[in-house]
């Protein structure tokens, strides 16, 4: 009694189907655990791809899941890489699996599939 149900917020599906290829120079920052980089013209309102470990990597929206309406919410990496922080409500997240650190923000970001075979990433849904 008394625990108010907060529903999850849906964050505008838009189809994905980003293929990096790491033997390209551009994509350098994915060739190390815990480079990243940004696709702004990906996913809702931009996309984030993550080396997470040497085998693995992940791929979030940076679409503010706090209020999804509001076009300022945006999340972008603060300056130690750790973070991704929304400029617009404060919220943050952390970058490696885009769960909540501080909110108000009581969801994680919206992530994506992907695929990683040492040589090619897939980002899709």
């Amino acid at each position: 009694m008394g625990c108010k149900s907060h529903p999850r917020p849906i964050i505008p599906s838009v189809p994905v189907n980003l293929v990096i290829n790491l033997g390209n120079p551009l994509y350098s920052a994915l060739n190390v655990p815990g480079g990243y980089m940004l696709f702004p013209d990906e996913g809702s309102r931009g996309i984030i791809v993550v080396r997470v470990t040497t085998d693995d990597v992940a791929a979030f929206d940076l679409h503010c899941p706090h209020d999804v309406h509001n076009p300022c919410g945006k999340a972008a990496p603060e300056s130690s890489g750790l973070r991704l922080v929304c400029a617009c409500c404060g919220s943050e997240w952390n970058v490696l699996n885009g769960q909540v650190l501080k909110g108000p923000s009581l969801w994680p970001l919206h992530n994506y599939k992907t695929s990683f075979d040492g040589m090619i990433i897939r980002v899709f849904n």
